[in-house]
């Protein structure tokens, strides 16, 4: 990473990933705007039209960068876990999931959960599976 301007050393991923952090936030902010703005030519192109209450069947969006924003929820976990280490050490008693729900909003918990309990359910007939097998 010489071409950088920044020498190899260890701190360089991270400062690389606090780059591509600080990016991500600025072009999810744009984003942002630009959906407000669709949104708002949306409903005035539907009076224009005539059509009534658009805003609540449709609702324009621009996808956030993928790459940046997995790298923004990893810093992020990263940032929960150690607060968790710390809480745990002082005997602090607390829900170990609400950092992480509060903190990061992109990923919907409830689908999470129940994806979860799913593939739990899929594993366990799985085994049953390979077990009655033989």
């Amino acid at each position: 990473a010489p071409y950088l301007g920044y020498n190899d050393n260890v701190e360089l991923r991270d400062h690389l990933v606090h780059i591509n952090v600080t990016f991500a936030a600025e072009i999810i902010n744009i984003q942002q705007v630009i959906n407000e703005s669709m949104n708002s030519i949306l409903l005035n192109v539907a009076n224009i039209c005539g059509v009534k209450n658009i805003d609540s069947h449709i609702t324009l969006t621009l996808r956030p960068p993928i790459i940046l924003l997995l790298q923004m929820i990893e810093t992020i976990m990263g940032s929960i876990s150690n607060i968790q280490q710390n809480l745990q050490s002082t005997n602090v008693s607390f829900n170990p999931f609400y950092l992480i729900k509060k903190f990061i909003p992109t990923i919907d918990w409830d689908e999470f959960s129940d994806e979860a309990v799913e593939y739990e359910l899929f594993l366990k007939a799985k085994g049953k599976q390979q077990d009655g097998g033989m």
